[in-house]
């Protein structure tokens, strides 16, 4: 691969629907990426691109009665699959998400949030989220973010 050359990727994007996650979605699909998203409620997608695939299913649990200890439990036994994967990822863990202009300015630190760090918008989020697609810093690791 050539120095400065774009490689275009296959992404899964869970929690398509959210906030997040399509601010996520819009991003890749405006780069040329192909995005494959797993959602409960396929008509919450409102994008018609050929790059988008949408999958209906729930990536929690089968019948989606899913109670919050069972959530934490299930999303360290994700966190544990993804170390021992041998893929590359990471895990963006904002603090508090209020809508909001994108400031574009945000503390992060390694596997907790930033000491005082209270909110962060919904845009920092997304646009710090995708960017990493184009970043090796953060590789195989959580990222807590906050402002």
């Amino acid at each position: 691969m050539g120095k400065g050359r774009f490689v275009l990727m296959n992404i899964l994007i869970l929690g398509a629907t959210g906030r997040v996650g399509s601010q996520i979605v819009n991003h890749a699909l405006h780069d040329g990426h192909h995005v494959t998203v797993l959602v409960r409620t396929p008509e919450k997608i409102q994008i018609t691109n050929e790059e988008l695939t949408i999958i209906q299913g729930n990536g929690l649990n089968k019948d989606g009665n899913q109670r919050a200890g069972q959530s934490v439990q299930q999303k360290n036994i994700i966190y544990t699959m993804l170390k021992h994967s041998g893929l590359e990822w990471t895990i963006v863990c904002p603090t508090y998400l209020p809508d909001g202009e994108s400031i574009g300015k945000y503390r992060i630190d390694d596997d907790f949030l930033p000491e005082g760090g209270t909110e962060i918008s919904v845009s920092d989020t997304a646009e710090f989220t995708f960017s990493q697609i184009k970043s090796s810093d953060y590789i195989g690791s959580r990222v807590g973010i906050a402002y």
